[in-house]
């Protein structure tokens, strides 16, 4: 009755394929032209959308505007 009774029924580890060489290897150096390129794209994908969103405000700050000297033009009497 030298072993503990809980412990005596664990089974026995041998090596796992999780600790197989695979997971030891140093990893691959990536192409610099693809990091570069993905890069540029990912950039250009932001600047469009920035680009996008102020000819936006831009626009609505023109009609904005336009519908103010109208509204003065109205009020003042003067149509052109």
């Amino acid at each position: 009755m030298n072993k503990n009774p809980i412990q005596s029924n664990l089974p026995e580890f041998g090596q796992s394929s999780m600790t197989s060489e695979c997971l030891y290897q140093h990893p691959k150096p990536k192409s610099v032209a693809k990091e570069v390129a993905s890069n540029v794209a990912a950039w250009s994908l932001v600047f469009s959308i920035l680009l996008g969103l102020s000819a936006m405000f831009i626009n609505q700050a023109d009609k904005t505007s336009n519908r103010q000297v109208e509204a003065i033009a109205t009020s003042v009497g003067t149509n052109n």
